[in-house]
């Protein structure tokens, strides 16, 4: 490939916030050659950043890979993140695919678009040279990989051992962010309370961002249970940290916990979380629920119900059991390994699992009205997304979407404060 010859590139992501913050990254190159392109019919390049968090996932890189290729015959479809670290051979068997590049090798894909040799050593934690210009909220990566063994889960495999960004660094990219306007600052990884470099560990980074001046604030994009302590709940407590957080718990049976491999039981999820809303009055939290896992039974269920509606989790997303290939519980299904009982491990019938979801999503919205009425004519702090014509978009501390018909001079990114009423109506707060 030529080194001179400038480059139109298409950008697709899917899944989680890292992998949005890293295509942001690939996106921001400095290199002055590589054009993103809004549309992938003008590209030469087509980039397809994908997720296998489930089957369904999966399904959704190879449609979105096959259509990319109907769209533009010509482009160089070259396809990353965690499916292509997990899955390789098998994208490389497809037509479509011209190149296969894992999460290891990511941020080489600028290089190698151009051409040009790529360093030995990767950095896993490149700036992004985030703008106000593309996006109204920043994401910050500050931990990758993951050292835990859930038994359901093929994460590990694509992302490799927990590694943390620099203490120094991770400030000096939040200055820099901070310079560049930015008013909410998402921290990202895979398992970000597992954050741990030779200057501390993740309490001690949070301490160092709160200690930065200015108007911003932080969101933690997800946190697990075994890292809320006390120190934990009085850092976040501060008016530097959004009010919400997200806290997976899976299952609120502690036979199916135990048989995950998660590591806490579901009292304990209960105290931890009940702390929490002691101590921040108002927040809201969100939480993932694995239906159907194998051997999960009527009963187990009802105990996930039963926590589901004691914490009055208004915000849950709701995966149906995906046996992922190469997961413990796939080798275990599979009678291949026996370091569980298997006499308790059945696979659940769809069609109970699906029952059992809508009666979650049934819940869910319940104990969202509960949230809203309890919350509702409390200020929160927003962040400004987009404005068409006097309407202003934005998302709030609190994770609800809302908008304002307002004459005020407001701009992307702008932080204001609203109120919501009981039918999440919502209003400026002057």
């Amino acid at each position: 490939m030529s080194e001179n010859k400038r480059r139109k590139v298409f950008y697709a992501d899917f899944g989680c916030r890292l992998n949005q913050f890293e295509t942001r990254v690939l996106k921001n190159s400095k290199d002055l050659n590589l054009i993103t392109t809004q549309n992938q019919k003008d590209a030469d390049f087509i980039v397809i950043n994908t997720c296998t968090v489930t089957n369904r996932a999966d399904v959704k890189n190879r449609q979105a890979i096959r259509k990319a290729r109907l769209a533009n015959p010509d482009a160089h479809i070259i396809v990353t993140g965690c499916y292509a670290s997990t899955d390789s051979d098998s994208l490389k068997k497809m037509d479509e695919v011209n190149t296969v590049i894992t999460n290891a090798k990511k941020f080489t894909i600028p290089d190698f678009i151009l051409g040009k040799q790529t360093d030995e050593t990767i950095n896993l934690f490149p700036l992004s040279n985030q703008s106000l210009n593309q996006n109204a909220r920043a994401y910050l990566k500050i931990q990758d990989g993951c050292n835990k063994l859930c038994t359901y889960c093929k994460i590990p495999m694509s992302r490799g051992k927990a590694v943390s960004r620099d203490m120094d660094d991770t400030v000096l990219e939040v200055q820099n962010l901070i310079k560049s306007g930015f008013q909410e600052i998402i921290l990202t990884g895979i398992n970000i309370g597992h954050y741990k470099t030779n200057q501390g560990k993740l309490n001690d980074i949070l301490k160092r961002l709160a200690e930065i001046h200015g108007n911003h604030f932080y969101r933690i994009s997800s946190i697990e249970p075994d890292c809320i302590n006390d120190e934990f709940l009085n850092i976040i407590s501060a008016e530097k940290f959004a009010k919400f957080l997200h806290i997976p718990v899976q299952s609120g049976s502690n036979h199916i916990l135990k048989s995950m491999r998660r590591g806490y039981s579901a009292e304990k999820y209960f105290e931890s979380v009940y702390l929490i809303k002691n101590k921040i009055p108002g927040i809201h939290i969100g939480t993932d629920v694995i239906v159907g896992f194998p051997g999960e039974t009527d009963d187990d269920f009802k105990q996930t119900f039963n926590l589901v509606k004691k914490l009055e989790f208004s915000n849950v997303h709701i995966f149906p059991f995906s046996k992922r290939t190469g997961s413990e519980i796939d080798k275990i299904l599979s009678k291949q390994l026996s370091s569980i009982t298997t006499n308790s491990v059945f696979e659940i019938n769809g069609e109970i699992i699906r029952n059992r979801v809508q009666q979650l999503i049934a819940l869910q919205e319940k104990n969202k009205i509960i949230y809203i009425h309890n919350t509702s004519n409390r200020p929160y702090r927003a962040i400004i997304e987009k404005i068409i014509d006097n309407t202003v978009y934005f998302v709030t501390e609190n994770y609800f979407k809302g908008n304002i018909v307002t004459t005020n001079q407001f701009q992307k990114g702008d932080q204001i404060q609203v109120l919501y009423d009981n039918d999440l109506k919502f209003s400026l707060v002057n």
